[in-house]
């Protein structure tokens, strides 16, 4: 059995997100015929501060002979939610071979 191991990645980015609709901040490549733990967290301060938001995802993501990137089970677990506004948010899409993260400001 061949195990390949690869080191815990912590990515910490700043983004001013522009209204409307969500922005991409981040995409993760998912290997061929392999699996990836995403854990990422969010926290956000409107600039004005009048809105400020944290969100905390996980989710199991993964491909397989050539395939698609795939989600396992029906969406990512929600960890943590604290939001001053309703349209604050957090999403993700799956492509080929990426998982994009996208947020949405108040």
């Amino acid at each position: 059995m061949a195990v390949a191991r690869e080191r815990l990645r912590y990515d910490k980015i700043n983004v001013v997100v522009t209204p409307p609709g969500f922005q991409a901040i981040r995409s993760v490549p998912v290997r061929d015929n392999s699996v990836v733990r995403l854990e990422i967290t969010v926290t956000s301060r409107q600039i004005d501060g009048r809105h400020r938001a944290s969100f905390k995802r996980t989710g199991i993501f993964y491909r397989e002979g050539g395939g698609s990137t795939q989600i396992q089970g029906v969406t990512w677990q929600s960890d943590q939610t604290f939001r001053s506004d309703h349209n604050l948010d957090i999403q993700y899409a799956l492509g080929a071979t990426d998982i994009f993260v996208s947020v949405r400001n108040a």
